[in-house]
């Protein structure tokens, strides 16, 4: 059985699934959840953890249109895994589809977080910024 898609938030769910159905189809023995109370890599600790930091300068408004902080977005790559400037800013934040405008101005600061704690180079930081700027520039509203 092959189970593709989803995200990390409904991956137990659709685990559990799976293995209902299995249990059923093969009339297997059925056992309590083992993974139940297992975190993913220590994210819930460290991100309570994060919480209990004071990061008063990475809480200031980067956009007057939007209420997101430098906290925000380096908690959507450090503890939701954000890989790209699209998934920054239009899967974690939502900034892309809250305010396409807001969002392009956001962009070389979100390809500069992901750069660094990413780990990498100007030409993927570069190559980022060219793709989410055609992206959002397919959400902007014509007047």
């Amino acid at each position: 059985m092959t189970i593709t898609g989803g995200k990390w938030t409904t991956y137990r769910k659709m685990a559990e699934d799976c293995v209902d159905f299995l249990i059923r189809r093969f009339d297997l023995p059925k056992n309590a959840c083992q993974t139940n109370t297992l975190l993913l890599r220590q994210t819930l600790l460290d991100e309570k953890e994060w919480n209990r930091q004071t990061l008063d300068e990475h809480n200031t408004r980067l956009h007057p249109q939007l209420g997101l902080t430098q906290t925000d977005l380096l908690k959507g790559i450090r503890f939701e895994y954000a890989r790209t400037v699209e998934d920054l800013l239009a899967r974690r934040t939502r900034a892309l589809f809250l305010n396409s405008t807001a969002a392009m101005h956001l962009a070389p600061m979100a390809a500069s977080l992901l750069r660094t704690e990413l780990h990498r180079d100007a030409k993927w930081e570069a190559k980022q910024l060219e793709q989410f700027e055609t992206l959002a520039k397919s959400y902007l509203v014509e007047s």
